[in-house]
C-alpha cells in the first residue's frame, strides 16, 4: 500500500531473445552483465524486480506505526507524491523508502502476478537476480528461456521475476498543477454530483454530468495537457 505501485511494462520472451541474439549472450551470467551494466552516470537500460517478495514478520513497534502512518501517507504524503511525479508509493532503491521499511517493515504483496499488473514488486541486484536464478535451477539460457516464456495471459502465472526497459516505463507528462488541479477539482465534482445529477435527471432524464458541458470542458482545461 505504501511502495511504489503502477503498471509494469515487462519485456516479452521474444525481446529477451533478440537483446540475446544481437548481444551475442550465451550464459546467464553475461545476460547479468548485460541487464545490470550502469553507464557512466550511474544509470541501468533495465531494472529487475522478484514479484513473489516474502513478507518479513512485523514487531509489535512496526505494528502500532502502520495505524499512524496509514492516516499520514493517505493525507500527506499520497497527494504530495501524486502531485510531484504523477504516482504514488515510496521508491524502495530511495532513502525514504529504506525508512519507511524499517518504520512499519516491509509491506510487499506475495503472490504471483501478470505482466503488466499493477502491484508491489521488490526491486532486485544483480547478485540478487543471479540468486534466484540459481534458487529456481536456471543454469542455461535455454532453461531461462523456457521459464520467463511460461507466462500465460489467462491463468496470470509467472515465474516470479519482471524485466523492464527503464525507457518504457510510463510516466505522466503533465505538469504538477495539472495534477494539483486534478485532485481538489475531483472532490468539488463529487460533492455538486448529487446536486447537478438531480437537476439532470429532472430536466435531461440523464443523471451526471453533461461529458460535452462546460463543467467538463473546465475540468479537462485545467487538469489536460493543452492539445
Amino acid at each position: 500500500m505504501f511502495f511504489e505501485q503502477r503498471w509494469y511494462a515487462k519485456k516479452s520472451i521474444y525481446d529477451i531473445k533478440k537483446i540475446t541474439e544481437e548481444h551475442k549472450i550465451t550464459t546467464i551470467n553475461e545476460l547479468a552483465d548485460f541487464l545490470f551494466y550502469k553507464n557512466k552516470n550511474g544509470e541501468m537500460d533495465y531494472k529487475l524486480y522478484n514479484i513473489n517478495t516474502k513478507n518479513e514478520p512485523l514487531t509489535a513497534f512496526q505494528k502500532i506505526n502502520t495505524i499512524w502512518f496509514f492516516f499520514l501517507y493517505w493525507i500527506v504524503f499520497a497527494p504530495y507524491q501524486y502531485v510531484k511525479n504523477g504516482r504514488i508509493g515510496f521508491s524502495q532503491d530511495k532513502d525514504s523508502g529504506k525508512l519507511v521499511e524499517k518504520i512499519i517493515g516491509q509491506h510487499f504483496s506475495s503472490g504471483k502476478r501478470s505482466d503488466y499488473k499493477a502491484g508491489w514488486s521488490k526491486e532486485i541486484s544483480k547478485k540478487e537476480f543471479l540468486d534466484l536464478m540459481e534458487k529456481i535451477g536456471i543454469n542455461t539460457m535455454s532453461d531461462f528461456f523456457n521459464v520467463y516464456s511460461s507466462y500465460n495471459d489467462y491463468n496470470f502465472e509467472n515465474d516470479g521475476f519482471i524485466i523492464e526497459k527503464v525507457s518504457d516505463i510510463y510516466y505522466d507528462q503533465r505538469m504538477p498543477i495539472k495534477r494539483f488541479n486534478e485532485l481538489w477539482l475531483s472532490f468539488i465534482l463529487i460533492l455538486l454530483l448529487p446536486f447537478v445529477g438531480t437537476y439532470r435527471w429532472f430536466t435531461k432524464n440523464d443523471f451526471g454530468y453533461d461529458q460535452n458541458g462546460k463543467i467538463i470542458e473546465f475540468y479537462k482545461k485545467k487538469t489536460q495537457i493543452d492539445e
